[in-house]
This record gives C-alpha cells, sequence and structure tokens, in this order.
C-alpha cells in the first residue's frame, strides 16, 4: 500500500521514523499535504489532493479534504483532569488522532474511523490495526444511515471535523458512538437548521479558520445523555449561559443574537409566502419583446433598466455579471415566478453574511428566475411600505441575527422576519 500511495507522490508519506518519533512533525507535515494537494475542487490548474490523486483507489471513500487546524481542537472543554482515564474516537480527520498523542493519550485508548485507504495508512503507524475502522462509503446516503442505526455506545469522547454537507450525518454518528460527550467542528451554516442545536451544551463561532476552505466555521459540544442550557461563547470571549435549542444561531455578535432571538420568540407571523422562480440563467431564451423576467435584484439604487438588461444568454451567465435581467421567450412563462403580483424583489444571496440585499419593487408584467425572492404584495404602496419595513434599522439588526454566518436568503430566514404588518408589535414607535 506504501508504495502503491508513492506512485502517485513520493512526499504523500512520511517516513515511518518521522511519524514514530515526532507527532508534531507529523502534524506538520500533514498540515503541508493538506495545503500543497488539499482542495475542494477539481479540474485543469487547480491545486489540492483532491484534484491530483482523486482518481487514485487510496483515496476512494474520502469525503473530507480540509486539515483541522491544532488551535482549534481544545480538548479542555471535555473537562477531565486525566485524558487517559478515557477513551477516545477520531472520525475520518487522521491529523487529530496525532492531537491526542501530543497531550500523552495512550494509544491503546485511541479508536480511528477512517473513510479511505490512504488516512488509514497515516493512522498505522500510531495505532494498533484493531483500533482502526474503516466506515462505509459515506456518500451512500442509504447505507451510511443502516451503519448509524446500527452503532453503539462505544468510546467516552468523540472528535469530529464533519465532512461540509454531511453535518446531520455525523453529527448523528457521534452521539451514537460517545458516551459521554462529543466535540464537533463544522461550517456555521449547519446551525441554520431546526434541529441542528439538540444536545448542544457548548458553542462558539470560530470565523474564517480553515486554510484551506472558505466556509466560517464553528466548534461545539454535544451531550447524547441531554441538556438543560447552552454556553455560548461571544466573540469578545464572554461565555453566555441560554435556554438550551435556539431558534437563531449564534455569531460574534452576542447582542445582535440576543436582539433576534427576543424578536423570533415573539411568533410574529413572518414572510412564509416568499418565494423564487423556476428559471435559470442558462436554461433561458431571450427573445426581442419576450417577458422581462429578473434574476438578480441588482446595485442599491438602480433600476432595472437597457444598461443592466441582458440581450444574450451568454451575457446572462457570464460571472459577476452587470446584468440584472432579459426579456424571456413567452413558451417558458410556466417556470417564470412572480406574473401577475405587485411584488418586492431580493436577490438569492447577499454580498455578504448578515445581509437581506436590496429590495425593489416589480410590478405584475415582471417575473422572477430561480434566485430572485419575490413577496406578493397587496398593490405598489404596499410594496413600498415593505421596503420601507424591510431596510428600517430594527430589521436590518434583526437580519444580521438571523443570518450571521451565511449570504444566503432562504424559506427558513423569510419566515422569522415578522411580516411588514406587524411591523409595530415589535418595533418601537414604528411609523
Amino acid at each position: 500500500m506504501l508504495q502503491l500511495l508513492h506512485t502517485v507522490n513520493h512526499n504523500i508519506m512520511p517516513s515511518l521514523e518521522i511519524y514514530q518519533l515526532d507527532h508534531r512533525h507529523a502534524l506538520e507535515m500533514l498540515a503541508d499535504h493538506y495545503l500543497e494537494y488539499g482542495g475542494a475542487k477539481t479540474g485543469p490548474g487547480v491545486p489540492g489532493l483532491k484534484a491530483t490523486v482523486v482518481f487514485h483507489p487510496a483515496f476512494k471513500g474520502c469525503v473530507q479534504w480540509h486539515f483541522t487546524p491544532k488551535e482549534i481542537i481544545d480538548l479542555n472543554l471535555f473537562n477531565v483532569a486525566d485524558l487517559n482515564t478515557k477513551t477516545w474516537a477520531v472520525l475520518i480527520n487522521v491529523e487529530i488522532v496525532h492531537k491526542l498523542l501530543m497531550k500523552g493519550v495512550n494509544p491503546e485508548n485511541i479508536f480511528f474511523y477512517s473513510d479511505c485507504q490512504w488516512r488509514t495508512e497515516w493512522a498505522k503507524k500510531v495505532l494498533d490495526e484493531s483500533n482502526i475502522l474503516m466506515l462505509p462509503d459515506c456518500k451512500d446516503k442509504k447505507k451510511f444511515k443502516r451503519y448509524i442505526k446500527m452503532t453503539e455506545k462505544k468510546v467516552d469522547f468523540v472528535l469530529n471535523n464533519v465532512p461540509f454537507g454531511m453535518f446531520k450525518e455525523f453529527k448523528e454518528l457521534a452521539q451514537k458512538l460517545a458516551k459521554e460527550k462529543a466535540l464537533i467542528i463544522s461550517g456555521s451554516r449547519d446551525y441554520h437548521n431546526g434541529s441542528a442545536f439538540e444536545n448542544v451544551e457548548y458553542y462558539k463561532y470560530l470565523g474564517s479558520c480553515f486554510p484551506t476552505a472558505k466556509i466560517t466555521a464553528s466548534v461545539a459540544i454535544v451531550n447524547p445523555n441531554g441538556v438543560t442550557q447552552l454556553n455560548i461563547v461571544a466573540g469578545d470571549g464572554k461565555t453566555y449561559t441560554v435556554a438550551s435549542n435556539p431558534e437563531v444561531t449564534p455569531g460574534d455578535d452576542i447582542d445582535v443574537w440576543v436582539f433576534a432571538t427576543a424578536v423570533v420568540n415573539k411568533k410574529l407571523p413572518g414572510y412564509v409566502k416568499a418565494e423564487k422562480g423556476m428559471i435559470d440563467r442558462k436554461s433561458s431564451r431571450i427573445v426581442v419583446g419576450g417577458i422581462p423576467v429578473i434574476f438578480s435584484a441588482g446595485k442599491n439604487g438602480e433600476d432595472f433598466t437597457i444598461e443592466n438588461q441582458a440581450t444574450t444568454t451568454q451575457s446572462l451567465v457570464k460571472d459577476n455579471t452587470k446584468f440584472c435581467w432579459a426579456t424571456l421567450d413567452p413558451l417558458q412563462q410556466d417556470l417564470i415566478g412572480g406574473l401577475g403580483k405587485h411584488k418586492v424583489v431580493v436577490t438569492h444571496a447577499a454580498n455578504e453574511p448578515g445581509h437581506l440585499g436590496n429590495p425593489k419593487y416589480a410590478g405584475p408584467t415582471w417575473g422572477c428566475g430561480v434566485n430572485c425572492w419575490f413577496i406578493e404584495c397587496v398593490d405598489e404602496d404596499d410594496a413600498k411600505e415593505c421596503i420601507k419595513y424591510l431596510t428600517h434599522p430594527d430589521v436590518v439588526k434583526l437580519v444580521k441575527g438571523l443570518k450571521s454566518s451565511v449570504t444566503s436568503n432562504s424559506k427558513a430566514v423569510w419566515k422569522q422576519i415578522p411580516h411588514h404588518t406587524s411591523a409595530s408589535s415589535w418595533i418601537k414607535n414604528y411609523a
């Protein structure tokens, strides 16, 4: 197996002596490999381990391509005086095994769950083969769920850097394995899900901490035996104790989070009927005199004019395009949203986390594409009132709390923003 890996790149695996004698150096070498080869995308000219050896059999099954920075694995969160009195499971990220070894944990107390042969070979240098277990194909969701269902309590603690897009499955696996607690590192966006905070007793927003991933992260402690409260560490380092299972995901500003939570807890009716069209830019057939369709709300203060109108599909799909609308073939009308309605339109993804975007009015003759949310209004005056409301400082603050770590708008977010007809129920002296 070692020889097979060396045929891909002779630097991928370090020597046995380095692995056995110096875990710090082994961690540094692993970090170098992930940084040099560990990109998340594939294709010509794209760096990354996945791009370089994705077709090599040793990497079959890999679902995690991101190195875990050692500084965000805080074992003190488990509040254990002697780490050797506990047993540990590490899921997928073999570098976490070395973190435990550097802390003096006996290899006999560490179990590694691997997703591919490459990481298995790394683990074999420091763990007995009986302590290394191979996960089933994690990309086969049905098979993986069956595996999770059959899993029994095996260790005291679990350490898990969740593969992006598989938060739910790996959180469940960690809870099934752990007798006491699990430390879970994941994208902060994963907690914008109604059930994500179940059994979470500690949560800290980490921001951008992964050198090989453009995503903000978080660290949490999960207690599979249930929790009664949640400790949140804010950006200023202070810890706040709140009720468990919050409906709003904490970001780096605890005051904004508290504000958003208080508004959501009022249970006021939100924009439950916010919708999008179904036609995308690439599928659009542009014709002269067709149905005007909005694909993004465009720049703040800018109307839908000839200057930002696309006249060809090529110009409409161009990256970072300034073109936000086009006239489409009436035969595509069934895919166009919002026709016949007075509405407020908002782009699906804002320019940065915590923002809604630029709400604008669109009349009944205008339609909406797949990346354009629309809120149906009674008439143009009602739409203008909606826009005034969505740009009110208190609504802007609320959205910052609801979307602390995500750019995309969603039905979940729209539902939590009280409807403008309820403005006076939560905004003081709203006029």
